[in-house]
């Protein structure tokens, strides 16, 4: 009988030492995890925004809209500034907005007359609603 209660001891006490070593590495794992995440998500943002004319980065600065023409180059713009993210959330928001706005109709004069001198982060805002 003793040396039941001495194996089940022994047994109790290695795992419950166990327990305490598995759940410290999974802390360290946990922890170490979540630091590769936030590198990660560092690294995925563009560096710095470019400044110009004293506006702020160019998702901040108003687009014009009074031509086609201009509106390729101030998607392209973006492209440069601000990364290929930016860029493609714009155009993703510009085709939303076209074929949702039932006042637009599909025109796309209406819709460069309705956005120009928007902001590309406003111009992404509107999309979202």
């Amino acid at each position: 009988m003793f040396r039941n209660i001495l194996t089940t001891a022994s047994i109790v006490t290695i795992t419950l030492f166990l327990l305490a070593a598995c759940a410290e590495q999974d802390k360290a794992t946990e922890t170490k995890a979540k630091n590769v995440q936030t590198a990660d998500a560092s690294a995925a943002k563009p560096a710095v925004k470019e400044m110009h004319d004293g506006q702020g980065s160019v998702m901040n600065q108003p687009v014009d809209f009074s031509s086609q023409e201009e509106v390729n180059k101030s998607i392209e713009r973006v492209r440069q500034q601000a990364g290929n993210t930016e860029a493609d959330e714009l155009n993703k928001a510009l085709g939303v907005i076209l074929t949702q706005d039932m006042s637009l109709r599909q025109d796309k004069d209406r819709l460069f007359r309705k956005l120009n001198g928007k902001t590309p982060n406003e111009i992404i805002a509107m999309m979202k609603f």
